[in-house]
Protein backbone atom coordinates (compact mmCIF):
# COMPACT_ATOMS: atom_id res chain seq x y z
CA UNK A 1 0.00 0.00 0.00
CA UNK A 2 1.46 3.37 -1.00
CA UNK A 3 1.60 6.52 1.14
CA UNK A 4 -1.36 8.21 -0.59
CA UNK A 5 -3.60 5.20 0.03
CA UNK A 6 -2.56 5.00 3.69
CA UNK A 7 -3.18 8.74 4.11
CA UNK A 8 -6.58 8.50 2.40
CA UNK A 9 -7.59 5.69 4.78
CA UNK A 10 -6.52 7.84 7.74
CA UNK A 11 -8.73 10.72 6.54
CA UNK A 12 -11.58 8.30 5.88
CA UNK A 13 -11.33 7.12 9.50
CA UNK A 14 -11.70 10.78 10.52
CA UNK A 15 -14.85 11.21 8.41
CA UNK A 16 -13.08 13.32 5.78
CA UNK A 17 -13.20 12.70 2.02
CA UNK A 18 -10.13 12.75 -0.20
CA UNK A 19 -9.62 12.86 -3.94
CA UNK A 20 -6.79 12.05 -6.35
CA UNK A 21 -4.77 15.04 -7.55
CA UNK A 22 -2.29 15.08 -10.43
CA UNK A 23 1.33 14.59 -9.39
CA UNK A 24 3.11 17.90 -8.70
CA UNK A 25 -0.08 19.81 -9.48
CA UNK A 26 -3.22 21.08 -7.76
CA UNK A 27 -5.71 19.75 -10.31
CA UNK A 28 -7.88 16.66 -9.67
CA UNK A 29 -6.60 13.61 -11.55
CA UNK A 30 -9.32 12.96 -14.12
CA UNK A 31 -8.01 9.53 -15.10
CA UNK A 32 -8.12 8.24 -11.53
CA UNK A 33 -11.57 9.74 -10.98
CA UNK A 34 -12.89 8.19 -14.21
CA UNK A 35 -11.43 4.75 -13.31
CA UNK A 36 -13.41 4.89 -10.04
CA UNK A 37 -16.61 5.91 -11.86
CA UNK A 38 -16.66 9.58 -10.91
CA UNK A 39 -18.05 11.36 -13.96
CA UNK A 40 -20.19 14.43 -14.54
CA UNK A 41 -23.86 13.37 -14.52
CA UNK A 42 -24.63 15.57 -17.55
CA UNK A 43 -21.44 14.97 -19.53
CA UNK A 44 -20.37 11.41 -18.74
CA UNK A 45 -17.04 11.69 -20.55
CA UNK A 46 -15.92 14.40 -18.10
CA UNK A 47 -14.55 13.27 -14.70
CA UNK A 48 -15.95 15.01 -11.64
CA UNK A 49 -15.13 14.92 -7.93
CA UNK A 50 -18.26 16.86 -6.87
CA UNK A 51 -19.98 13.77 -5.43
CA UNK A 52 -17.20 13.64 -2.84
CA UNK A 53 -18.34 16.98 -1.45
CA UNK A 54 -21.45 15.15 -0.19
CA UNK A 55 -20.17 11.69 0.72
CA UNK A 56 -17.08 9.79 1.74
CA UNK A 57 -15.30 7.61 -0.80
CA UNK A 58 -15.54 3.86 -0.30
CA UNK A 59 -12.51 1.72 0.49
CA UNK A 60 -12.62 0.35 -3.08
CA UNK A 61 -12.78 3.88 -4.57
CA UNK A 62 -9.76 4.92 -2.50
CA UNK A 63 -7.84 1.86 -3.70
CA UNK A 64 -8.68 2.78 -7.31
CA UNK A 65 -7.87 6.50 -6.83
CA UNK A 66 -4.44 5.87 -5.42
CA UNK A 67 -3.32 2.70 -7.21
CA UNK A 68 -0.54 4.70 -8.88
CA UNK A 69 2.39 5.66 -6.67
CA UNK A 70 2.80 8.86 -8.70
CA UNK A 71 -0.24 10.78 -7.51
CA UNK A 72 -1.06 13.44 -4.96
CA UNK A 73 -3.91 13.49 -2.47
CA UNK A 74 -6.42 16.27 -1.92
CA UNK A 75 -8.36 16.67 1.32
CA UNK A 76 -11.91 17.90 0.75
CA UNK A 77 -13.01 20.74 3.00
CA UNK A 78 -16.49 21.26 4.41
CA UNK A 79 -18.41 18.00 4.59
CA UNK A 80 -20.21 16.57 7.58
CA UNK A 81 -17.41 17.65 9.95
CA UNK A 82 -17.21 21.21 8.55
CA UNK A 83 -13.48 21.01 7.94
CA UNK A 84 -11.91 24.38 7.23
CA UNK A 85 -8.24 24.82 6.33
CA UNK A 86 -6.43 28.08 6.84
CA UNK A 87 -3.90 28.22 4.00
CA UNK A 88 -1.06 30.59 4.86
CA UNK A 89 0.89 31.45 1.71
CA UNK A 90 3.31 33.51 3.80
CA UNK A 91 5.11 31.63 6.57
CA UNK A 92 5.71 34.86 8.49
CA UNK A 93 1.96 35.53 8.55
CA UNK A 94 1.46 32.02 9.98
CA UNK A 95 4.03 32.64 12.72
CA UNK A 96 2.34 35.94 13.62
CA UNK A 97 -1.07 34.21 13.70
CA UNK A 98 0.27 31.33 15.80
CA UNK A 99 1.59 33.72 18.46
CA UNK A 100 -2.01 34.78 19.13
CA UNK A 101 -3.80 31.49 18.34
CA UNK A 102 -2.18 28.61 20.18
CA UNK A 103 -3.98 25.51 18.94
CA UNK A 104 -3.53 21.78 19.21
CA UNK A 105 -4.57 20.81 15.69
CA UNK A 106 -3.26 19.18 12.53
CA UNK A 107 -0.83 21.45 10.61
CA UNK A 108 1.06 20.75 7.39
CA UNK A 109 4.04 22.68 6.03
CA UNK A 110 3.57 23.64 2.36
CA UNK A 111 6.06 24.93 -0.18
CA UNK A 112 5.18 28.54 0.69
CA UNK A 113 3.65 28.43 4.15
CA UNK A 114 1.38 26.29 6.28
CA UNK A 115 -2.04 24.62 6.30
CA UNK A 116 -3.95 24.65 9.60
CA UNK A 117 -6.85 22.16 9.79
CA UNK A 118 -9.85 23.12 11.94
CA UNK A 119 -13.29 21.63 12.57
CA UNK A 120 -16.35 23.76 13.20
CA UNK A 121 -19.83 23.11 14.56
CA UNK A 122 -21.24 25.24 11.73
CA UNK A 123 -20.33 25.46 8.03
CA UNK A 124 -17.52 27.90 7.27
CA UNK A 125 -17.46 30.27 4.32
CA UNK A 126 -14.33 30.34 2.16
CA UNK A 127 -12.41 33.62 2.28
CA UNK A 128 -9.24 35.01 0.77
CA UNK A 129 -6.57 37.63 1.31
CA UNK A 130 -4.57 36.93 -1.89
CA UNK A 131 -0.92 36.14 -1.42
CA UNK A 132 -1.23 35.97 2.36
CA UNK A 133 -3.99 33.63 3.55
CA UNK A 134 -7.00 31.72 2.24
CA UNK A 135 -9.67 29.88 4.19
CA UNK A 136 -10.64 26.75 2.29
CA UNK A 137 -14.10 25.57 3.28
CA UNK A 138 -17.29 24.09 1.81
CA UNK A 139 -16.76 23.07 -1.79
CA UNK A 140 -12.98 23.20 -1.80
CA UNK A 141 -9.94 21.04 -1.19
CA UNK A 142 -6.29 21.34 -0.23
Amino acid sequence: MNTATTTAFYWLSQGIATLPVKFRDKVPDGRALRRAGFVDSEQESRPSWLALQKRLPTVKEIEIFFQSSIINLGVITGGARNLAVIDFDDFGAFVDWLRVNTLDTFMVRTSRGMHVYLFSEDPVTARSAPGIVDVKANGGYV
